[in-house]
């Protein structure tokens, strides 16, 4: 398997420094994630945060010394990702009606448009820009009751391995360190909840029957069994989710002791998350901030 083959890579790259003995510090690490993703759809320069989630990380680490205070960092992190999206639908709504309202000219801007008809503007004539103001104003009175209490919510915790490749500087007690992270994902868990008008509520389980289609319809193949079902895990690694992905990562810390250390960085996706054919429309990229602790073993000096 591809991701299998870059693990191997990589600590094929790390097998000279394992020979040379150059081992500054050993240590395990952990600490907290404050885990978010970015989307962006191609052709845009615009970003969208999904939304905040919690997660952790935890593993052991080693520092392979260089000179005049650099060092390599890498090792091998459990970690919990991901996004917590949420969409309140008649709040946007209701956000839309009360600018239709705010809009103190508009229907200065409607009479004007009635009284000249014919009037060209930028290819349109009045009446149709008149009709395209009056279907958006219509638009926002009706949907304030049509959505009532409609609201979106999924939570996506994606778990993997990260082996850090990291370049850092010491003085003192202060280091710096920033590299990359070669991500694995192992599994993930996912949940929705969609509450609709009059009552309705849907969640990831009423998902499953719909699910094999929209397999299907990405290359996956038809069921081949009536009344099949794929749950929202099986399709997000299948047809979703990049096994493999690289994120950039910097930060500091500070050594309270021979011992123990604090550390705080952040981590930027450098590729998306999710694979083609999604990526022909968006990109996903990993965004997270963490903060942890570091107990030091001074193992191989």
């Amino acid at each position: 398997m591809k991701k299998w083959n870059l693990i191997a890579a990589f600590f094929a790259f790390l097998l000279p420094l394992l020979a040379s003995g150059q081992v500054v510090t050993a240590g395990i690490g952990a600490g907290y994630s404050l885990n978010n993703e970015v989307l962006r759809s191609r052709g845009s320069s615009t970003a969208t945060l999904l939304g905040y989630g919690h997660g952790f990380y935890a593993g052991p680490q080693v520092d392979f010394a260089l000179k005049n205070g650099f060092s390599i960092r890498t090792g091998i992190h459990f970690r919990k990702g991901g996004s917590v999206a949420n969409l309140d639908v008649e709040k946007l709504a209701v956000n839309f009606a009360q600018l239709s309202e705010d809009l103190g000219g508009l229907e200065d801007v409607k009479s004007f448009l009635e009284s000249n008809p014919e009037l060209e503007i930028g290819g349109f004539t009045s009446a149709q820009a008149l009709d395209f103001i009056n279907r958006i104003d219509e638009g926002a009175e009706s949907g304030v009751g049509q959505l009532k209490g409609t609201d979106l919510r999924s939570v996506v915790d994606r778990y993997g391995l990260n082996f850090p490749l990291l370049l850092r500087y010491t003085y003192g007690p202060l280091g710096v360190y920033a590299g990359v992270n070669l991500n694995v994902l192992l599994f993930n868990q996912i949940s929705m909840k969609a509450n609709l008008p009059g009552g309705l509520v849907y969640s990831d389980k009423d998902l499953e029957s719909i699910l094999p289609y929209a397999h299907a319809a990405l290359g996956g193949g038809l069921p081949t069994i009536p009344g099949a079902k794929m749950s929202p895990e099986k399709f997000y690694r299948e047809d979703i989710a990049r096994p493999v992905s690289m994120d950039v990562q910097f930060g500091l810390e500070y050594a309270f002791s021979d011992w123990v250390s604090l550390q705080a960085g952040c981590v930027l996706g450098a590729t998306s998350l999710i694979k083609a054919p999604m990526t022909d429309v968006f990109l996903l990229r990993d965004l997270s901030f963490q903060v942890g602790l570091v107990y030091h073993f001074h193992s191989g000096k």
